[in-house]
C-alpha cells in the first residue's frame, strides 16, 4: 500500500485507490466541563476502482467495501456506526472509475483514547 497526501501535485495514480477524509471534529456539550473531554467524529472513505481481468470496476469497489466494513465492525473498532449506505458512482471524468463512499462516525474521549458509539 502506498500512502500519499491528498493533494500531492502531479500524483502518480493506480486503482483502486482508497482516501479517508475526516468530516467533522467538534467538541461535545453535554460533556463539557471548562474543557473539551469528549469529540464528535465522523470520517469518510472514499473508495476507487476499475476493472480489472477478474471482477468489474462495480464489484471491486464492492469487495473493498466489503473488506473495510468487516474491519471496522471488529472489536477494536465496532464502536464507529456507520452512517448511510453505500453509494456508488461512476468518476465524472472516466466512466471506466467507480467511486464508493462509506462513513462512520462515533464519540471519542480525547483524555482517554476511548470511543464511544452513539
Amino acid at each position: 500500500m502506498i500512502v500519499k497526501d491528498e493533494y500531492e501535485t502531479y500524483p502518480k495514480i493506480s486503482y483502486p485507490v482508497t482516501t479517508i477524509r475526516e468530516l467533522n471534529n467538534e467538541d461535545i456539550d453535554r460533556y463539557f466541563d471548562e474543557s473539551e473531554n469528549v469529540s464528535y467524529i465522523a470520517n469518510q472513505i472514499e473508495i476507487r476502482a476499475k476493472q480489472n481481468e477478474t471482477y468489474t470496476a462495480l464489484e471491486n469497489v464492492d469487495r473493498i467495501g466489503n473488506i473495510i466494513d468487516k474491519f471496522l465492525k471488529t472489536p477494536k473498532y465496532r464502536c464507529l456506526r456507520r452512517v448511510g449506505g453505500f453509494p456508488k458512482t461512476p468518476m465524472r471524468t472516466d466512466n471506466n472509475v467507480i467511486i464508493g463512499y462509506l462513513r462512520y462516525e462515533c464519540n471519542v474521549d480525547i483524555k482517554n483514547n476511548i470511543i464511544y458509539r452513539r
